[in-house]
């Protein structure tokens, strides 16, 4: 592997699109994923780079996966 090569990480542009297909408000991306509104307008404007594990963690979410012992939500919140 190249030295620069990026594990996981997404482009910020992916971030938002991810989350918009997922029907997502960015407050509750935050809630789901456990960080900061501030952290979120970081990434997804650009002025910070998306870690690695914040794209793992969408995929996750995308196929409906769950920490051990909760529930998987029946219904996917809508944007308002």
């Amino acid at each position: 592997m190249p030295n620069n090569f990026n594990y996981g990480t997404i482009h910020h542009k992916q971030l938002t699109k991810r989350r918009d297909a997922m029907g997502y408000s960015a407050r509750y991306a935050c809630k789901a994923l456990g960080c900061s509104r501030e952290a979120w307008a970081g990434w997804e404007d650009g002025t910070h780079r998306v870690p690695a594990y914040i794209g793992l963690a969408m995929a996750a979410l995308g196929l409906d996966m769950r920490p051990y012992g909760e529930k998987p939500k029946a219904k996917v919140k809508k944007k308002s």
